[in-house]
């Protein structure tokens, strides 16, 4: 019986209801971004220096931060791990290391 209820009231509304002839504009507001042909890169990261723990890797630390002080270095597990902010910067640390013998 509510069924027959619910279908009687829907009928009521729907019979009510006006229906407006204009048609409504369907526009695809991200046109624009999937017409672009220029692939998206991501910029490079710069890979990390790796360095072991010796007993004067502090003093060689302290070297490479007043030469490089954008470099950020971390302690994870055996290995000091050096970010450098440039692939030039990088570049000379790594000689820097090498001229030390590290």
């Amino acid at each position: 019986m509510t069924n027959l209820w619910q279908a009687c009231c829907k009928l009521k509304l729907l019979s009510g209801m006006e229906v407006d002839p204009t048609p409504v504009e369907k526009t695809n507001k991200f046109f624009q971004l999937a017409e672009g042909n220029a692939p998206i890169t991501s910029p490079r990261r710069i890979p990390e220096i790796n360095l072991k723990v010796t007993p004067n890797v502090n003093q060689t630390l302290k070297e490479i931060c007043q030469q490089f002080p954008l470099t950020d270095s971390r302690l994870q597990k055996d290995f000091i791990r050096i970010r450098a902010d440039s692939e030039d910067s990088r570049g000379k640390i790594i000689k820097f290391l090498k001229e030390k013998n590290l």
